[in-house]
């Protein structure tokens, strides 16, 4: 009977190159700190209507997005009355030589600042004017049509989910699911560049109401993509997500569905029907949280009939 023998050398080796790429590996997966996820700067992110916009409609407003807290207890505490100005320049294409400062009214909501004019802007006219912070800012130059914008954006609700499992990051420390969801572009009576995609989640482990979490501006050509992070902790049941779009005034389109997929098997279930005859049904908080977006905000003005 021969004794037992131990492991072979190739064996051995392999094993310890095994070893080697596994602690390799791991070693390669950094964790972000706070600091690495706090902005570089503090001020303006975007401004709406964008850098050079034309047929901006006459009751639009200005709208100008910062850094996630800038008007918080914990912000640089800037006076927002500072912060923003517009001047109207004359026709369209005529330069800005002599311009005009515009009468109007800041306001601010969560994170964004709007300019409203006291009036309703002049129809075929240069505007421009800037938004500072405390880090930097952003000049911005737009025309204006003749037209109004009377009505909400209309879009297709029919959208493709996909998720795939990602490590540490800003957004999920412990990993998780990083999630795509893919609409179509909506088409609007006003500036396509003022359309803004509004992606909530209605319902996971743990959510007990809607919670806004990716906005998107309509800048792309193509399929617009909202993101999703889910932690692992919430990917024991079903996540369900809902679309809603706002125009450059404030008009809302909430989708017509509740779109459902399992984060794991990358299985999308359109109207979350999650047993036979069930339909799941949207929180009503959905709505009301799109529309809180812009209820403080006077955008729609009287307009001429």
């Amino acid at each position: 009977m021969s004794s037992p023998r131990g492991p072979t050398r190739e064996a051995w080796l392999g094993a310890t190159l095994l070893a080697g790429a596994a602690f390799l590996a791991a070693s390669l997966v950094v964790t972000p700190t706070r600091a690495d996820c706090e902005p570089s700067s503090l001020g303006p992110i975007e401004v709406t209507p964008a850098a050079g916009a034309r047929d901006v409609t006459l009751d639009a407003p200005v709208q100008a997005r910062f850094t996630p807290g800038y008007f918080g207890d914990d912000g640089p505490h800037d006076d927002p009355e500072t912060l923003l100005r517009v001047r109207e320049c004359g026709a369209c294409g005529g330069g800005c030589a002599s311009a005009t400062p515009v009468p109007g009214t800041i306001q601010v909501l969560g994170d964004d600042l709007f300019f409203l004019p006291a009036g309703d802007l002049a129809p075929n006219t240069q505007y421009q004017g800037s938004v500072s912070g405390r880090d930097g800012s952003i000049p911005f130059s737009f025309c204006t049509g003749s037209r109004y914008d009377y009505g909400p954006p209309s879009f297709s609700d029919e959208v493709r989910i996909g998720s795939e499992p990602v490590g540490p990051s800003c957004d999920l420390p412990d990993g998780g699911y990083r999630a795509g969801v893919f609409v179509q572009p909506a088409s609007d009576d006003g500036p396509g560049g003022s359309i803004e995609y509004l992606l909530f989640l209605t319902r996971a482990d743990g959510i007990d109401a809607p919670v806004l979490v990716d906005r998107v501006r309509n800048f792309a050509s193509g399929e617009i993509t909202l993101r999703l992070f889910i932690a692992p902790e919430r990917t024991n049941s079903l996540a369900c997500v809902r679309v809603a779009v706002i125009d450059g005034v404030g008009n809302v389109t909430m989708g017509a569905h509740e779109h459902c997929f399992d984060p794991i098997s990358k299985l999308a279930f359109q109207g979350c029907s999650v047993g036979a005859g069930l339909r799941a049904r949207t929180p009503p908080g959905v709505t009301l949280l799109a529309l809180a977006l812009v209820a403080s905000l006077a955008l729609r003005r009287r307009r001429p009939r």
